[in-house]
């Protein structure tokens, strides 16, 4: 493609289906906002502008930066910072992840939560997405969506609303929203230092992959499990941090780090997502959106020709 083309190319359509893809894709299926809260008008823009601007300006740093999966996995861990902590406090709730009162909650944090949901709210929120979106528009994968002038208005618009939904509610302290920000950055600038590139390899096994991406939900399970348990901290960590590099491990032995298998992998972790969801909260409206969710997905993964499509197509253009 020559210098000409590029400049008349228009990213707005890839920007708008990651921009609303993470938050109904966890808003919705987690059944954290069911669809008749989530779509009203107000509620639906507060979501949209939490979690679309800033996987927007994690995506453009990722391309700006050339990041692969490591990196914009870190970034994203800066994403669940953002979202849980500056956004809607529960880091500084002792009431979120058990049904213990005041479960791993020390000097004002919930230091069981806080590495949990920083990494669901990464692979769930941000890199999924993000993946997804590459995997539906991939000719616009490895391009700069925003100019200059709309990535720093983004910036500012998301820096912005976590000073007003934070101070906002006058019950939290000022040192917290400093030491959330400053960590933020920490895992940017380790993001930055860790630069990568997504591989492209053909996939066979497209189910198992998709059944595979089921273990991101069964070890949430199996950490909420421990953490009703009243299992000590630094056990609570050490079993999580073991849960993380045991599907890691797997998925690089499987040599599924690479696109579409990610895009599978993800596939299924939503669906267990949907299932998870529909067995904690068997209302009506969410049986009935989660269902949708799970047959879209099962659909889309079954796909084998479109997936074998994109190999060859991204292959072709290397």
């Amino acid at each position: 493609m020559d210098t000409t083309t590029k400049k008349t190319v228009s990213y707005w359509k890839p920007a708008l289906f990651l921009f609303f893809a993470s938050p109904l894709l966890v808003e919705l299926l987690s059944a954290s906002s069911p669809a008749s809260t989530f779509f009203q008008p107000l509620y639906f823009l507060l979501q949209v502008i939490s979690y679309g601007l800033p996987v927007l300006i994690i995506r453009e740093f990722a391309v700006r930066w050339k990041l692969g999966l490591r990196g914009i996995f870190i970034m994203g861990l800066g994403y669940g910072i953002f979202n849980e902590g500056l956004l809607a406090h529960t880091f500084l709730s002792p009431a979120t992840l058990t049904s213990v009162p005041g479960y791993a909650f020390y000097s004002g944090l919930a230091l069981a939560w806080i590495p949990l949901v920083s990494i669901l709210h990464s692979l769930l929120g941000v890199l999924y997405p993000i993946l997804l979106t590459h995997f539906i528009y991939p000719w616009s994968a490895d391009r700069s969506w925003l100019g200059k002038k709309r990535f720093i208005l983004f910036i500012i618009i998301s820096s912005l609303e976590s000073a007003l939904l934070y101070f906002g509610s006058r019950q939290f302290a000022g040192g917290y929203f400093v030491l959330f920000w400053l960590a933020i950055l920490f895992l940017f600038v380790i993001a930055k230092r860790r630069p990568g590139v997504i591989e492209i390899k053909s996939v066979v096994s497209h189910y198992a992959i998709v059944a595979t991406g089921l273990l991101v939900i069964l070890a949430d399970v199996v950490m909420i499990t421990v953490a009703n348990a009243n299992a000590p901290l630094p056990v609570f960590w050490i079993i999580l941090f073991l849960l993380v590099y045991a599907i890691i491990h797997l998925l690089h032995r499987k040599g599924w780090l690479s696109m579409p298998a990610m895009v599978l992998f993800a596939s299924g972790s939503y669906i267990g997502l949907a299932v998870f969801s529909m067995a904690m909260r068997p209302w009506p409206e969410v049986i009935l959106t989660n269902t949708l969710f799970i047959l879209a997905f099962l659909i889309f993964t079954g796909g084998r020709r479109r997936f074998a499509d994109y190999t060859a197509k991204a292959v072709s253009n290397l």
